[in-house]
């Protein structure tokens, strides 16, 4: 989950940092890269964030808090960091036990 979030990051940040410092406040090639990149990850991102919250047995609705500001990101963080169920809960087994 982390790695992939990683690698966003990793792209993500140069491009927004190049968009905003050489495109300026018009709408650039890189300013067109950076909202690219970001539509590509948007459901991808969608649904490393609903595996990992059905690995810690908590249905994908409590993404949603994420809307209440600082507090549900704060929580959000918090529970996608805790340790998933182990063994089978009711999503189904978690990748991270598997032998």
């Amino acid at each position: 989950y982390w790695f992939a979030y990683l690698f966003t990051i990793i792209v993500g940040f140069p491009l927004s940092f190049l968009s905003t410092s050489i495109d300026g406040e018009s709408f650039g090639f890189f300013s067109f890269l950076s909202l690219a990149w970001s539509l590509a990850v948007l459901i991808p991102s969608l649904a490393i964030v609903s595996r990992r919250l059905h690995d810690a047995d908590t249905s994908f609705g409590y993404f949603f808090i994420f809307l209440i500001p600082l507090v549900g990101i704060i929580l959000l963080i918090v529970r996608l960091a805790r340790d998933g169920t182990p063994g089978t809960n009711r999503f189904g087994e978690s990748n991270k036990y598997f032998a």
